[in-house]
C-alpha cells in the first residue's frame, strides 16, 4: 500500500507534491520544499506553480529519469491512456489536469481490475482515488485558455546505474 510523502500541499505546489510522492515510490524521501528548489523555482512556486520542464529538471537531479509525452488530439486519448498503462510497470508518472492547471501522482496500474484501474493521489486533497480509464481521459484532457488543448503527464523511471 502506498503511504503518501507529502500529506497537504503548499500553495502552488502540487507538482512539487506530485513529483515528492513519485520519489517515494522509488525510495527516495523529499519534500515539496526540496522538490521546488531542486527545480530552481523555490520562492516563484507559490505563485506560479511547477511547468513540466521545471518538474523533469528536478526529477532528473533526483537521479530519476523524466520524459514528458503530449498529446494535442481528443480522439487519441486511447493512444495517451495506453502508452500510460505501458509506462506504470517501470515507474509512476505526473499527470496534469484541471485545464493544465493541477499535477497528481499516478501510482500504479491495476490490470486485473474491471473497473478502476489507476491509483491517483492528489496531495491538494490529501486523497487517492482509483480511476477507471474512462475517468482519466476525462480528467487528463485539458483545455486550457492560452496553449493547445492536450494530454500531457510526465513519465518517471529510475536510472539504471
Amino acid at each position: 500500500m502506498f503511504i503518501p510523502q507529502v500529506k497537504r500541499q503548499l500553495p502552488g505546489h502540487c507538482g512539487p507534491c506530485a513529483l515528492a510522492n513519485c520519489l517515494a515510490v522509488f525510495g527516495i524521501k523529499t519534500t515539496q520544499r526540496r522538490v521546488a528548489w531542486s527545480a530552481g523555482n523555490p520562492v516563484r512556486v507559490y505563485w506560479d506553480g511547477l511547468d513540466e520542464e521545471e518538474l523533469c529538471t528536478a526529477a532528473e537531479r533526483y537521479g530519476v529519469k523524466a520524459r514528458e509525452v503530449m498529446i494535442c488530439t481528443k480522439r487519441r486519448g486511447r493512444d495517451f491512456s495506453n502508452r500510460l498503462k505501458r509506462h506504470l510497470r517501470e515507474g509512476p508518472a505526473i499527470l496534469l489536469i484541471e485545464d493544465c492547471g493541477h499535477w497528481v501522482s499516478v501510482l500504479e496500474y491495476k490490470k486485473g481490475s474491471k473497473k478502476f484501474k489507476y491509483l491517483v493521489y492528489d496531495s491538494y486533497e490529501a486523497k487517492a482515488y482509483r480511476w477507471s480509464e474512462k475517468r482519466l481521459m476525462k480528467e487528463a484532457w485539458n483545455e486550457p485558455e492560452e496553449g493547445p488543448a492536450q494530454y500531457c503527464a510526465i513519465l518517471l523511471r529510475k536510472e539504471r546505474r
